[in-house]
């Protein structure tokens, strides 16, 4: 969710927790949003192409975004992005690896009947794919060194897509049982970025926090927090009935 402010050149956007009840927006909270900076975004490598740097973002899940210069933000250029393995922390990945992400989807070969197998990293995980047929692959780093002749069989195998989805919208970090919650506590990808949950309470996490690297205290204080905080109150609209003249 985002709050939008003005019109045509003057149009300005902020970000909104997903935590802020409606009757919390008030002036001063609106400015305080639209003159908060990002965190500025760290570099994990290069781009293999441009040479420039590669910045980690955060959205539903880590993805990189190759640097732009000020000119090009300035003239609003699309930033070029780049999709990483569900799950994986680019800070982990070495510069070799980088590159090849970079460089996908990846050509694998010609199947037996002359068909391109591809290799690409998709929604739900990384593939293999000839024509419209799809198998998913356990380990991306497959994908990198995978033969035709090896794609071919596993495209050949019975399909497990629902399994494959199922692995891809796992949990960012599981916890387990923390003192004074209700039950095991996970931190997940949300529509609206990452959350920490015990299974009743859900607390959104501060912007900038690294969803890998919160703690267990943590947590707790953000889901003891919330639930301090109580649900956010519901508004109910008033219906103006206006006299006819």
């Amino acid at each position: 969710a985002f709050l939008q402010v003005g019109e045509g050149d003057t149009k300005r956007y902020a970000n909104l927790p997903d935590d802020l009840a409606p009757d919390e927006l008030k002036a001063d909270k609106i400015l305080a949003l639209l003159q908060a900076t990002p965190a500025e975004a760290e570099s994990v490598g290069i781009h293999p192409e441009s040479g420039r740097r590669l910045l980690v973002k955060f959205r539903q899940g880590f993805y990189l975004e190759v640097e732009r210069t000020e000119e090009e933000i300035k003239q609003k250029v699309k930033p070029t992005w780049v999709s990483l393995p569900q799950g994986v922390d680019p800070k982990t990945l070495s510069q070799e690896e980088l590159s090849s992400i970079c460089s996908l989807p990846r050509v694998v070969g010609k199947s037996s009947s002359g068909e391109e197998i591809t290799f690409r990293l998709g929604k739900y995980g990384p593939y293999v794919q000839v024509g419209k047929e799809i198998r998913n692959l356990d380990d991306w780093k497959t994908g990198l060194v995978i033969s035709a002749e090896e794609a071919e069989v596993i495209l050949s195998q019975p399909k497990t897509f629902k399994r494959a989805q199922s692995a891809a919208k796992g949990p960012l970090q599981e916890m387990g049982d923390l003192p004074g919650q209700a039950g095991p506590v996970k931190v997940l990808a949300g529509r609206f970025g990452p959350y920490v949950t015990d299974g009743t309470t859900n607390a959104t996490l501060p912007k900038g926090q690294d969803p890998t690297k919160l703690t267990a205290e943590q947590a707790v204080e953000l889901l003891n927090a919330k639930r301090e905080k109580g649900p956010a109150p519901t508004r109910i609209k008033k219906r103006v009935v206006r006299k006819k003249k």
